[in-house]
């Protein structure tokens, strides 16, 4: 398989990749932070990427849970977060969703910090 060479990527939050179909190969990009993926997604997504994941990391040697992502940034909702994490020994936390959702709020706040509290890579 070869890889997708038309995104773009910053070191602000961890890792950040955008690009076109880039998400339908995101364990592969993943996987090199480690094999245990916790993925945090947006509430309008969630049911569909969960499924397409299923699909990504049937035949993969990672494994993967997800978390929806709703509502407003509260500290008890980070701790939610945190305590999904920590109790599934992860390797990465991943955000999915519309970038006007999560960039103003999440990456900043519930991930980062999830991702934080854990001592894992964030993507």
């Amino acid at each position: 398989m070869s890889r997708n060479t038309n995104y773009r990527a910053w070191g602000s939050v961890g890792h950040y990749l955008q690009g076109p179909g880039l998400l339908e190969e995101i364990e592969s990009y993943t996987s090199g932070f480690g094999t245990k993926h916790f993925y945090i997604i947006d509430v309008f997504f969630f049911d569909t990427w969960t499924q397409k994941l299923a699909e990504i990391y049937e035949n993969s040697k990672s494994t993967f849970q997800s978390a929806v992502f709703e509502g407003e940034v509260t500290r008890s909702k980070i701790r939610e977060f945190q305590e999904q994490a920590v109790g599934s020994d992860i390797d990465t936390v991943i955000a999915i969703g519309e970038s006007g959702v999560f960039a103003g709020s999440l990456p900043d706040d519930r991930v980062y910090r999830c991702a934080d509290q854990c001592n894992v890579h964030l993507v």
